[in-house]
């Protein structure tokens, strides 16, 4: 695979942000990183962060206005020497995952109290809680492939960080 600093543009549709479908890829036209669509309990849809400011960080997609494009489709891979034991924590922020037929990344949303938490998004747009005493693991280095017609290209290659307390970090 090529890691192209160019994208296609016979490749993927244009289409305003708020009408992204959930399990989607795209750059918003004021935000100059890729976003990964996801549905949230009650239908609402929000957008994760792939490479900005703040990685991994979510927020509603209804406060976008403006045009986005959308890719075509893509996949998570993962480094399997970056594979972490996490058989008895919930979610390992900014890692990839794989439990049961899910695969995702996990982000950071805000809750009601204005207290960040962690949230399992699945390729798919799906973020259902990952399910407590079912064998999950989490890699903490993995990267976003978009593939269309004409070839591949990364567009994410991450690697989360341990801090000194033993929390992870962009």
């Amino acid at each position: 695979m090529d890691d192209l600093d160019y994208l296609s543009l016979v490749e993927g549709q244009v289409s305003a942000a708020r009408r992204i479908s959930a399990g989607s890829v795209a750059y918003l036209a004021r935000f100059p990183y890729p976003v990964l669509c996801y549905s949230r309990a009650h239908g609402d849809r929000s957008f994760l962060d792939l490479g900005g400011a703040q990685p991994l960080m979510s927020w509603s997609a209804d406060e976008e206005d403006g045009s986005a494009w959308i890719l075509p489709a893509f996949r998570i891979e993962v480094d399997p020497s970056s594979i972490v034991e996490a058989q008895y924590e919930s979610t390992r922020f900014n890692h990839a995952f794989r439990q049961g037929d899910r695969t995702g990344i996990i982000g950071i949303q805000s809750s009601r109290f204005g207290r960040p938490s962690s949230i399992a998004i699945d390729s798919n747009g799906s973020a259902e809680p990952l399910t407590t005493g079912e064998y999950k693991l989490f890699f903490s280095r993995w990267r976003l492939v978009v593939i269309s017609d004409i070839g591949e290209a990364m567009l994410i290659d991450h690697t989360a960080v341990e801090r000194a307390s033993g929390r992870y970090e962009s």
